[in-house]
């Protein structure tokens, strides 16, 4: 499949996935409101962003490794991509160990930064599960990086999608039969966590693959692209 027709399938796949985010993330929050309150929606929406503000520290590491690998793809170099992948691993659980600690740091002041009418139950707990998200978020992130390079985008966004129609509906789910924040913000996490099982098993598999025989036959040119679906 040629450049063209990658970009085409990605713009495709990223604007179906924004408008399908839009709408459930609009339903869902109308069923938060009414099962939960809107103080809830509040309290939310402020961990959240605390939770955002600590991603500072990827400092476009995404961004430059996906340009490193961008040559290494175009010539089909096998040992310098699954290479360039590894070093990424390493450096995205720098990153999470960075984002866990600092935001553990951050943990005994989140009341001062949730101003609401009365103090909210378990707001350390419910901001502890959203740190856990992004400091799991970021453990697949090199294999991600890898598909982005490779103009792949439809394929994480497929992904995020499928993940993003299944997490809402057991959002929804959860929200009626148990009022539950907790459960609400557990269930973002098993969906995050069950989205980087598939990547590495999409992703991780076929670098395996190329690994292991680069280091059996000495070959700097095996594709990459032969292990992993033509399809895609």
């Amino acid at each position: 499949m040629n450049r063209t027709s990658k970009s085409a399938k990605n713009v495709a796949a990223s604007l179906m996935a924004q408008l399908a985010v839009i709408f459930l993330g609009f339903f869902t929050r109308a069923v938060f409101v009414k099962q939960l309150g809107v103080e809830l929606v509040g309290v939310n929406a402020v961990l959240m962003s605390i939770v955002a503000l600590l991603t500072f520290l990827d400092l476009g590491i995404s961004w430059a490794l996906m340009y490193a690998l961008y040559k290494p793809l175009a010539d089909n170099d096998a040992e310098k991509i699954v290479g360039i992948v590894e070093y990424a691993g390493r450096l995205f659980r720098w990153v999470s160990l960075a984002v866990c600690i600092l935001g553990l740091a951050v943990l005994p002041f989140i009341d001062r930064f949730v101003k609401v009418d009365s103090r909210v139950p378990h707001l350390e707990q419910y901001y502890l599960v959203l740190l856990a998200n992004t400091v799991f978020g970021y453990l697949m992130a090199h294999r991600i990086v890898l598909l982005n390079a490779d103009q792949k985008v439809h394929v994480v966004q497929v992904f995020s999608l499928t993940f993003n129609v299944l997490r809402s509906i057991a959002q929804i789910v959860s929200l009626y039969f148990f009022a539950s924040f907790f459960l609400f913000l557990c269930i973002l996490v098993f969906f995050t966590l069950v989205n980087n099982v598939v990547i590495t098993v999409f992703v991780g598999a076929p670098v395996s693959r190329v690994t292991q025989q680069a280091n059996k036959t000495g070959s700097r040119r095996t594709p990459l692209s032969s292990w992993l679906p033509s399809a895609l």
